[in-house]
């Protein structure tokens, strides 16, 4: 899938790993994120919840998600500030841009 594909609201999920026919999973964690301060120059840090595409078995975490829409930042993720909004399970986490080839519209 394609975020330019993606509209707000819309519900999600991992795509079946092709070599295992197992549907992947959502992977939440915490991750610190860096920035730079626009007054003092110096590397700034902040804590936040993030998802990414596992293909490991995670029970613990749903298997569908909501997209709630993108956000840009001041912070780095994975390289990038642009940080896109998914809801999994009662958990609001960011997810990269790049993490979305692994994922398809809930049909």
């Amino acid at each position: 899938m394609k975020v330019g594909d993606l509209e707000v609201g819309m519900m999600i999920t991992p795509i079946k790993n092709k070599w295992t026919d197992k549907r992947m999973n959502f992977n939440l964690h915490d991750l610190e994120m860096t920035g730079i301060d626009s007054k003092s120059g110096d590397e700034i840090f902040k804590n936040t919840l993030v998802c990414d595409i596992t293909s490991h078995m995670r029970p613990e975490h749903p298997s569908i998600g909501i997209y709630m829409g993108s956000k840009k930042s001041d912070y780095w993720m994975n390289g990038v500030k642009t940080h896109h909004h998914i809801l999994v399970g009662n958990s609001l986490a960011k997810i990269s841009g790049y993490e979305f080839r692994w994922i398809e519209p809930v049909k």
